[in-house]
């Protein structure tokens, strides 16, 4: 069931405010990657100290409204 509130449903919302286009886009555009169930794969170039805080809000987004999940990178603890 969709739970991301108001604030990141206008900024990550997409298209009719909850599509998940304009968050998918603007990670994959940064190296993240998806598999077919909504899992995504953090960047192999880059720890996830690295990120940045729109990458953690677009992940969060998904994660909250569409039930997606990642992969911590295995450079992390």
């Amino acid at each position: 069931m969709p739970s991301a509130s108001t604030a990141p449903r206008e900024k990550w919302g997409g298209q009719y405010g909850i599509c998940e286009d304009k968050a998918t886009e603007f990670l994959k555009e940064r190296g993240w990657t998806m598999s077919g169930n909504g899992l995504w794969t953090c960047p192999a170039d880059r720890c996830q100290s690295e990120l940045g805080d729109d990458e953690w809000e677009a992940l969060q987004f998904l994660i909250d409204e569409w039930d997606h999940d990642f992969i911590p990178h295995p450079d992390d603890d």
